[in-house]
């Protein structure tokens, strides 16, 4: 079907290829598609957005704005009669048709003056603006002086009553529209759910294969990093093999460093980043049971017939183009089966919501709020991997069960008294210095004691190249340690 619409190619004159070829044809032929197919405005506006967004990923986004613009239009068009096109629509005289479309679309609630659906009022302002910014620039390509004055008109007009009739309302709906939290208990249900199954289907799959195993595994894997990692469904079923294929865990310097219990459970952890949302770069956690399962559904890509140009990690099957599992369809359906008493609640929006909440009673709760930054392996497998896992248990809302075995080991607490602060590459076990070091530092750097200045990394490092007694300690260690003997020099 879609291949048919791709030779049909019913468009008008000024789509270009991509448009042509892989933005319009996997869109329904509705009453909103016709509409908009031979809108001149809105292919220019298609055309632009395929130009600023080329990576393929991208491509549902833009066909979400052009249907809504068609919905806006289709509604418009039924009670304006002179409204042939988009281009129409950019008349000062149209601009209160255009904010009671916007109204009815986003649900406006006529007792409470709240919007059902406030995101689409917004989205609808915003692009109505950015199209108007394009219309604009084609009536000065074309030299069109009357139309281009109607639209710097419109859009001044249309700005005004959008701050007036529409932003305070969707301010408003929004707080009104309260998000439940799921349950500990039907996050618990649906965590159990998941492990069993993943195990069950890897053990399937290994042994034979089937398509249907091999499709299985795939959504309970999908699922099971989502609950693990609480990060946005669209950029997680988008993980690329070349991504995954980049997972680390702690390195051998580092692994030296961290207390027993500590290094076993950061050992258990893999870690690779994609990019996020604004193109941050966000980290992907995997246990040792994912990365399993994942390396097992690409041994078996080829028997399920996925296409050599797919390289998404949760590809669909027999299918020309390059497809994903949805995740979220994914969740909406296992949300069911897992017999959760509230499975609306169960999504992925929810769920990183739960978990902010919840973890606000862990002491890594600056943990998890640089979780999109890049943090060292080891401190992130060794840490931030703890709080999904801690966040579904049941006793992670006891107040005397919010500090960690590792935080104890580091030393007795002393009441009353600051504590240091936990190091940027997680459990640090500290060493103290040894007589040879102390001796060998205030032999090397003797000229900087007697002046009172730090050494420079370079002049450390040229010690540290030529004195092994020093190997075991990095350059800032040793500058901070004679810091310290600075500060006790002039304390005394």
């Amino acid at each position: 079907m879609i291949s048919a619409k791709r030779i049909e190619a019913r468009l008008h004159r000024s789509a270009n290829k991509i448009v042509r070829e892989k933005l319009f044809p996997p869109l329904r032929d509705d009453d909103i598609t016709r509409t908009i197919k031979y809108d001149e405005l809105v292919i220019i506006y298609a055309n632009k957005m395929s130009e600023k967004y080329r990576d393929g990923r991208y491509f549902d986004m833009i066909r979400q704005r052009i249907r809504l613009i068609g919905r806006f239009l289709k509604a418009l068009k039924a009670i304006n009669k002179d409204i042939k096109c988009l281009s129409d629509v950019f008349v000062p005289a149209y601009c209160p048709d255009s904010i009671r479309v916007i109204n009815t679309l986003a649900g406006a609630d006529d007792g409470s003056g709240h919007f059902k659906h406030p995101s689409v009022a917004t989205a609808l302002c915003s692009l109505l603006k950015y199209i108007g910014k394009i219309y604009l620039n084609q009536c000065i390509i074309k030299h069109d002086d009357a139309k281009q004055k109607d639209a710097k008109s419109f859009l001044l007009h249309f700005t005004q009553q959008v701050d007036i009739n529409v932003t305070r309302t969707v301010m408003e709906s929004q707080v009104q529209n309260k998000i439940k939290l799921p349950s500990l208990n039907d996050i618990k249900k649906f965590y159990i759910y998941l492990k069993k199954n993943l195990g069950i289907t890897y053990k399937r799959l290994k042994n034979r294969f089937s398509l249907t195993t091999w499709l299985n595994l795939s959504e309970f894997t999908l699922l099971s990093i989502q609950v693990i990692n609480r990060i946005r469904p669209r950029e997680l079923e988008r993980i690329l093999i070349q991504d995954f294929k980049r997972h680390e865990g702690i390195s051998a310097d580092t692994n030296k460093t961290l207390y027993k219990k500590t290094r076993q459970k950061a050992s258990r952890y893999r870690r690779f980043m994609i990019q996020g949302k604004l193109n941050r770069t966000i980290p992907v956690i995997l246990d040792e049971e994912h990365v399993k399962c994942i390396e097992l559904l690409l041994k078996y890509r080829g028997f399920a017939k996925i296409s050599g140009e797919n390289q998404y990690v949760f590809a669909i099957p027999e299918v020309t183009n390059s497809k994903c599992l949805r995740a979220c369809n994914v969740m909406r359906k296992h949300a069911i089966l897992c017999g959760a008493n509230h499975p609306e609640r169960l999504r992925g929006r929810n769920s990183r919501k739960h978990i902010a909440t919840t973890c606000l009673k862990f002491t890594e709760v600056k943990e998890l709020k640089n979780i999109n930054e890049t943090p060292v392996a080891s401190r992130y497998n060794s840490r931030v991997s703890r709080l999904p896992q801690r966040a579904q248990e049941n006793n992670v809302i006891e107040e005397n069960d919010c500090t960690d075995n590792e935080e104890e080991e580091e030393g007795p607490r002393r009441d009353g008294k600051h504590q240091r602060s936990t190091s940027p590459y997680g459990t640090v076990k500290r060493r103290r210095w040894t007589t040879e070091e102390i001796q060998t530092t205030l032999k090397e750097f003797k000229v900087n004691f007697e002046i009172g200045k730090l050494p420079s990394f370079k002049e450390i490092q040229e010690v540290k190249s030529r004195c092994p007694q020093l190997s075991l300690r990095s350059q800032a260690q040793i500058k901070t340690w004679i810091h310290n003997q600075f500060r006790k020099k002039s304390k005394g």
